[in-house]
Parts: structure tokens; C-alpha cells; sequence
């Protein structure tokens, strides 16, 4: 029998990151995650103040956002934007950030959930956020496998996909995503 959240202890709590004032209460929370969601914001650094301010001594706080240096990308910029676009519209699922592309800070309908601030943060940017309102960083990578889902599905063979995306959760140079772990002292 498998128990439910309250039954084991946990409290899940969803709010806009946004939203003022917070209702959450200072030193409440043992963990946050926030997974894809700074790339998003207008001001990172906020969202590295709140999580610190609600966390209790010692919690921690999780996050992934996109790798702004991932390999993929450095090579893509290489390349004139329309070929990118199109490249991109074959390679990437609509609800997938296909704008991550290239700058896109005034591309895309404003207010639009997926709309990117910025295309993402390299595993330094994103330590000295957390640094820059007293949280430590206790692991910080990029890992995924630096292609397009919709590329891999097309060069992976079935027999493979398992190992494949075994693979891309572990760290790994040049990767699309960025994995960081706070702790609050």
C-alpha cells in the first residue's frame, strides 16, 4: 500500500514566484525545487532570495535551468538565425522552448509561460546567485546529452533509449540542462 503525501509527512506547496507578497513564513521549508523556471524570470536573483529566506538551517535548495554553454547551442550560433529557426522547427517540439535557440527576449508573445528571459545559466552564473544571498553550493553540473529529443529518438536505437537516458542524468560536459544543490547554512 503505497502511502500519500500527508501520510508520510510531506507538505507540497505551489505558489507564483512573482506573486507579493509571499505567503510562505520564514524558515519553512526544508528543501525547495525549482526546476526550469529561472530562465523565465525577469529577476533571477530574487527567486535565490526567496528560496533562501524560507528555508530552514541546513535545508536545501534544488534547481535545473537550461546550460547557456551547452555544446549544441555554442555550435548553433555559429549559424545565420533563419537557418536555426528552421533547424530548430524540425528538431524541437513546439512546448519544448524551441526559442531557446538564440536571444529571444523580445520574440515570442509577451507574458507566454514559455517565453525565456534569457537562454539559460552556466553552473557559475548560477553559483554566484546563490552565493550573492548566503546559500553554499554543494553540487553544481551540466549533465543531458546534448542533442534534441527528437534527434536522439531518431538516431537511438530502441534497444539503446534505456542506457541512452541513463546516461543524460549524469554529469557530463557541455550538457543542455544545469543540476545545482544550495545548502543554507
Amino acid at each position: 500500500m503505497q502511502a500519500t503525501l500527508a501520510e508520510a509527512g510531506v507538505e507540497l506547496v505551489l505558489w507564483d514566484l512573482e506573486q507579493t507578497p509571499y505567503p510562505l513564513a520564514d524558515e519553512s521549508f526544508d528543501v525547495v525545487v525549482m526546476t526550469e523556471v529561472l530562465e523565465h524570470l525577469d529577476d533571477p536573483r530574487r527567486l535565490f532570495k526567496e528560496a533562501s529566506r524560507i528555508l530552514r538551517p541546513k535545508g536545501r535548495f534544488l534547481l535545473t535551468t537550461p546550460n547557456r554553454e551547452a555544446l549544441l547551442y555554442r555550435i548553433l550560433h555559429l549559424f545565420p538565425e533563419s537557418a536555426v529557426e528552421k533547424l530548430a522547427s524540425t528538431w524541437t517540439q513546439e512546448s519544448l522552448h524551441p526559442d531557446l535557440l538564440h536571444d529571444h527576449g523580445t520574440r515570442g508573445p509577451r507574458g507566454h509561460p514559455d517565453r525565456h528571459r534569457r537562454e539559460g545559466f552556466t553552473v557559475a552564473e548560477v553559483e554566484a546567485l546563490g552565493t550573492s544571498v548566503g546559500l553554499r553550493l554543494l553540487v553544481g553540473y551540466t549533465y543531458r546529452i546534448p542533442l534534441p529529443d527528437r534527434m536522439m529518438e531518431a538516431l537511438t536505437p530502441r534497444l539503446l533509449s534505456r542506457s541512452m537516458a541513463a546516461l543524460g542524468t549524469r554529469p557530463l560536459p557541455f550538457g543542455l540542462q544545469v543540476y545545482a544543490e544550495f545548502a543554507r547554512p
